[in-house]
């Protein structure tokens, strides 16, 4: 190697950051149960996460209650919004985890 040549180490990339997904895993994991907001009181959203949790639990007593009144008919009706609220928590939770780059 020549005296008069500078060495310079290369450069110090790493891989990106890997995101955390463990919120929106939690998410859809409870509110399969009508526990909705759990995921977003993890991702720190917390106003958020308590009117979810909030309306999650009268949502879980009217899908009950549905179902008892009516010998399970209510199902028929209450189970398909409840996988729709599923689908919409989730999906809005992990784009605003994407969205602040977690």
């Amino acid at each position: 190697m020549d005296p008069n040549t500078q060495y310079y180490p290369p450069p110090a990339y790493g891989p990106p950051p890997r995101r955390d997904d463990t919120p929106v895993v939690v998410e859809a994991i409870a509110s399969f149960f009508s526990l909705y907001g759990i995921g977003w009181l993890m991702a720190g959203e917390t106003t958020t996460g308590l009117i979810l949790l909030v309306a999650g639990l009268a949502w879980g007593a009217i899908i009950a209650g549905s179902g008892i009144a009516t010998a399970g008919l209510g199902f028929c009706v209450t189970f398909p919004l409840h996988i729709v609220f599923m689908a919409l928590t989730i999906t809005q939770l992990n784009a605003r985890l994407k969205a602040r780059g977690r």
